[in-house]
């Protein structure tokens, strides 16, 4: 009992640097992510143009999560972090300053591959870390301070600056405070790998509703984290009360997690898969009728993120429960690259239909989305049966699955040898 413990805070001193880094930088990007949609809409910028640069972030960001691999490997961690995040700092800079479309759009861009790069540096170091007996609890803390500290930024939406280009100044400093902390670090960092993508072809075959729920997952989040700071200007939600309710969506994403994800350790993956979906078009439907009360308003948005946080890492282990080990690899690839599909495309969509339908076009699309994926995993459930023995379900965030679960079965097949 007591080596297990000494492996717990050997670890956690391995990867506090990297922990205490990636806090500075989810805390500056939670911020700039919901103030820069309100700063656009500040502007006078349509739903539609709104889209089109938050598709050219999560665009950037699912390019990132493939591409960046190879200047990780080239250049190592520590190395591939100052460039990435000196990127970010730049690029948060020059939007601060040049309010044209064309700019935002291009800088958005390489504000998303940016962090892709940056959450699979950070990521894999903490997976690489860690071993078998502790992998788990090193990434759940590792995550649960990840999503509490992005919650808490959203609390920055309060503080009135004399002068907006002082936001993304102060933005872009959390950046160099990142950069700081991870070049004084004296801890080794660990040697980066690669793995191929497979056909996506044959994972749609093998787990289509992996495939789909990666998709939709990658949708509402994409959405939730763009456009839903809109649908709360629109409906006459205050500065203070967007913060709150934007905190209390990424709570219920952290909070709801474990509970959740034991539940699919427990019982056939794609019914909760449809649970989750039946509770997002729930709270969807009564978002319509409750929407005025800000209490009541507070609980289901923490319901609504807490259900869509968890589609993604389900997808995930679900495909895990199908497929062989030697498969897994190419299946994350595959899975990281429809989530970001789903990031990039419902932006546009979304903003396109709450310039037709007004803001509550917002929760008509998820409610879509929601119902599609229930009605989906009832047909699978029905045509399948479920897998005799269930991967662990893993809380992940989809910017590090390359590396992290690559890294994962890597060491998993090493002890076993």
């Amino acid at each position: 009992m007591e080596v297990r413990a000494m492996t717990v805070r050997q670890t956690l001193f391995l990867i506090i640097t990297p922990i205490i880094a990636m806090c500075v930088l989810s805390f500056g990007n939670g911020f700039f992510t919901t103030y820069s949609s309100i700063e656009l809409d500040n502007l006078g910028r349509s739903s539609l143009m709104i889209g089109i640069i938050s598709a050219a972030y999560f665009f950037g960001m699912t390019a990132g999560s493939y591409f960046s691999q190879f200047t990780i490997i080239r250049v190592g961690y520590i190395r591939a972090f100052v460039l990435f995040a000196s990127l970010m700092a730049i690029s948060t800079l020059i939007v601060g300053v040049n309010k044209s479309v064309a700019v935002w759009v291009l800088f958005r861009f390489v504000c998303g591959y940016s962090l892709a790069a940056l959450f699979i540096i950070i990521e894999s170091w903490c997976i690489l870390s860690s071993d078998k007996r502790n992998r788990g609890l090193i990434f759940s803390i590792y995550l649960f301070v990840y999503y509490g500290t992005q919650a808490l930024s959203q609390l920055m939406i309060n503080v009135h600056f004399s002068e907006g280009i002082l936001a993304y100044c102060f933005i872009s400093s959390l950046c160099s405070v990142a950069i700081v902390l991870m070049a004084f670090t004296k801890t080794v960092a660990p040697v980066p790998n690669s793995e191929e993508i497979c056909s996506p072809a044959k994972i749609i075959k093998k787990v289509p509703l992996a495939m789909a729920a990666s998709v939709i997952g990658g949708s509402l989040l994409g959405s939730i984290y763009t456009l839903l700071p809109i649908f709360l200007v629109r409906v006459g939600s205050d500065h203070d009360m967007i913060s709150v309710l934007m905190m209390t969506t990424i709570l219920g994403g952290m909070l709801l997690q474990v509970p959740i994800g034991k539940l699919s350790d427990l019982t056939d993956r794609r019914k909760v898969i449809f649970l989750a979906g039946a509770g997002i078009f729930i709270t969807s439907m009564f978002i319509f009728a409750f929407h005025t009360s800000y209490f009541i308003f507070a609980v289901i948005m923490f319901i609504f993120g807490g259900c869509a946080f968890v589609i993604y890492p389900l997808s995930i282990s679900h495909a895990s429960d199908f497929l062989d080990e030697n498969e897994i690899l190419g299946a994350i690839g595959v899975l990281t690259i429809a989530y970001g599909l789903g990031s990039v495309i419902s932006p546009v969509v979304i903003s396109s239909v709450m310039s037709i339908f007004g803001p509550f076009g917002f929760f008509i699309i998820t409610a879509l989305l929601s119902i599609s994926l229930c009605l989906y995993s009832v047909y699978r459930i029905s045509a399948r049966k479920s897998a005799t023995d269930t991967a662990t379900f893993t809380i992940v965030t989809p910017e590090s699955l390359n590396f992290t679960e690559a890294q994962e079965i890597i060491s998993e097949k090493s002890s076993e040898e």
